[in-house]
């Protein structure tokens, strides 16, 4: 490489390395300083040269021929001062051609033949020292799209330089521009003209004509002649004249005044702004800003006051305050749309849309306010971290329910050893239930209550006063604590929490493990079958053993053994089902039709939703086999069990009476 640098360009010999695709590793910062037509000789595969940071002069003619594959040319950071004529003869494939940083003081005519079609694409002569953009410097670029001419010191542009070019992006700032005249950018596709940073103080209405109406023009247009053509509260009655430095070149209409239907020419033409509007500033960019707590449909219509509750319309728009959710899922409200128009409502100058024509939802108030944070600046808005679904009801995946509060999951370790926990408690219950069965079967006469006895007996006590407890819970969470009693509210959340994070769900485990309504309910139905089918089923399974295993005589002894068996088993029965009557109730009424909420999304009410209560996104539409069931279940369950136990306990008084009597 060092090599290279040191010797003269035109002396080597590049005819056996038409392998090479890109040379810029070898050229770029070489102190190369002249070029020779046909230097290049024998590069016909190259298609990037990067020869930048040398102290190149002059660009002779004919210096790249040989290359007709050249795609893309970087001469930036050089000394050039001088093109000559045909400079870039032969490369009729390049496509980028890099002169910036260098000393051009002009282009010059016939630089780029003519008589060639080039096909380039991109010219970049940003920080030169050109100073007039003539007519005929661009001809030949019929293909060029992007031409970067910025921070130059150009202060004149030849009519019809840009004519039929295919110019779409045009960068002209930080340059000596003072007046525009003429028709200097003639292009039919220009799609963006950056002439900011420039000392404009006179520009010609025709100087635009002939460019198309979509055209992005920065920085000093945007706020000029564009803009006074608007609805708004600017007019212009002069040929667009304006002072340099100045805001606006439009003159304003008076406070609570705007143009009604743009172009406005006169102050005549200002009128009174729409009912609503806050007429005492002057109307900006629009038909006058809204009142404090107002909000418009349309940027330059009137103004509506926001009734509702949970409507934020402090920006002139309607959004959600924290606490509050809306639906926009029903036919003729378009949440995207109505996005673009608050993105246009708060652009100065306006964007597309202007105005919003379709719907906008109802709000609800969510059961816990805190759940729907709404702080991420959306219209639709947001829950708060842990939280999901409608109103923001059901817990994120790494999240459980605790009453109505969504707390994260324990790590797998306590998750691993409360599983553990539990199923010991659940074994240790179950030994010491058949000890206690088997002693109670053994015959022997006891004088005083045995340890197991009583255990079971607190067991009992401890599941009614967690029944009860949870329902106090539940009461004391939905309170507003207010005044003095905010503080005992908080201790009672924190301790409520406290307590009954210790029973972690199943979904901490796996998202897929989350029982909702409708699996609650079938293992409500199912689960008071299993507690009789299982004791029925070890009781036949003995007796079928017995009827095996054992002779006749030994199977006529085991008839008191059998009798005293069944009672025990009828016993853990009812007592079972006495366990599991409160939530089986709760999962089944959960299904009622009653147990559904109808939603209206639409301020006409023609558009509803119907959500279960005890589970917000469980849609009731479906149900109908649930609602029969639950009915079904309350007979036989619900009504059946009490009015079943309240008659057997009548029928064994009337015989412990009659008893006695006799």
């Amino acid at each position: 490489m060092e090599e290279t640098s040191k010797t003269p360009l035109y002396s080597m010999q590049w005819k056996n390395m038409t392998q090479f695709h890109k040379l810029y590793r070898y050229l770029q910062n070489s102190k190369i300083k002249l070029l020779h037509e046909g230097t290049f000789q024998g590069l016909s595969n190259l298609d990037k040269l990067r020869m930048s940071e040398n102290e190149i002069n002059i660009l002779p003619k004919g210096a790249f021929t040989g290359m007709p594959s050249l795609q893309g040319l970087y001469l930036d950071s050089n000394q050039i001062t001088t093109m000559q004529v045909d400079a870039f003869q032969g490369l009729v494939n390049l496509l980028v051609l890099d002169l910036s940083k260098n000393d051009l003081p002009q282009i010059g005519f016939g630089v780029f033949n003519q008589t060639e079609d080039y096909k380039l694409t991109t010219l970049m002569l940003q920080r030169n020292q050109i100073k007039i953009i003539k007519r005929d410097d661009f001809l030949g670029l019929d293909n060029l799209e992007y031409l970067c001419l910025f921070n130059n010191q150009i202060h004149t542009i030849e009519d019809n330089s840009f004519y039929r070019m295919n110019l779409r992006y045009i960068y002209l700032f930080q340059n000596n521009l003072t007046n525009i005249t003429g028709n200097p950018f003639g292009s039919n596709v220009l799609a963006q003209l950056q002439i900011y940073r420039n000392e404009i103080k006179y520009f010609a209405l025709e100087s635009f004509v002939k460019i198309p109406i979509n055209t992005t023009i920065y920085e000093v247009l945007k706020v000029m002649n564009v803009n006074c053509k608007q609805q708004s509260g600017f007019y212009q009655d002069e040929i667009a004249q304006t002072r340099p430095k100045a805001g606006t070149p439009c003159k304003l209409c008076n406070p609570g005044t705007y143009v009604i239907h743009g172009h406005g020419t006169s102050a005549k033409e200002c009128e009174v702004c729409p009912e609503g509007t806050n007429q005492s500033r002057h109307a900006g960019y629009r038909a006058c800003y809204c009142k404090d707590n107002y909000a418009r449909m349309n940027r330059y219509g009137s103004c509506f006051l926001c009734l509702e509750e949970g409507l934020n319309c402090s920006h002139e728009f309607q959004s959600l305050l924290p606490g509050y959710a809306w639906n926009w899922s029903f036919p003729y409200a378009n949440i995207s749309y109505y996005e673009q128009f608050v993105v246009s409502l708060r652009d100065d100058p306006a964007t597309a849309p202007t105005n919003y024509t379709g719907e906008v939802p109802r709000i609800f108030k969510c059961p816990r306010l805190e759940s729907c944070a709404n702080d991420n600046e959306s219209i639709s808005g947001n829950c708060a971290v842990g939280y999901r679904g409608w109103l923001c009801t059901n817990c994120q995946a790494g999240y459980y329910s605790v009453l109505t509060l969504c707390v994260p999951c324990p790590t797998m370790a306590v998750l691993i050893a409360e599983t553990c926990v539990f199923f010991f408690v659940c074994g240790l219950s179950c030994f010491l239930l058949s000890w206690q069965l088997k002693r109670n079967t053994s015959g022997k006469e006891r004088t005083s209550r045995s340890f197991i006895d009583v255990i079971i007996a607190r067991i009992k006590i401890l599941l009614g006063f967690y029944q009860v407890v949870g329902e106090i819970f539940t009461s004391l969470h939905n309170i507003n604590w207010s005044g003095p009693l905010v503080v005992l509210g908080k201790f009672i959340a924190a301790f409520e929490i406290n307590i009954l994070r210790l029973f972690v769900r199943p979904r901490c485990f796996d998202e897929k493990l989350d029982l909702n309504p409708k699996i609650q309910f079938l293992i409500g139905a199912i689960l008071p079958v299993l507690v009789v089918l299982i004791p029925f089923t070890f009781y036949q399974a003995k007796k079928v053993y017995v009827f095996i295993r054992f002779s006749l005589i030994i199977r006529i002894s085991y008839r008191s053994h059998f009798e005293k068996l069944k009672t025990s088993l009828f016993a853990c029965v009812v007592v079972l089902w006495f366990l599991i009557y409160p939530p089986v109730c709760s999962v089944i009424f959960s299904l009622y039709p009653i147990s559904c909420k109808a939603f209206s999304l639409n301020q006409d009410k023609t558009h509803n939703i119907t959500r279960l209560r005890s589970d917000f996104d469980t849609d009731c539409a479906g149900l109908r086999a649930y609602h029969i069931s639950a009915f079904i279940l309350t007979i036989t369950y619900v009504i059946a069990f009490p009015a079943g136990c309240c008659i057997s306990y009548m029928i064994t008084t009337r015989r412990g009476l009659r008893t006695i009597l006799q």
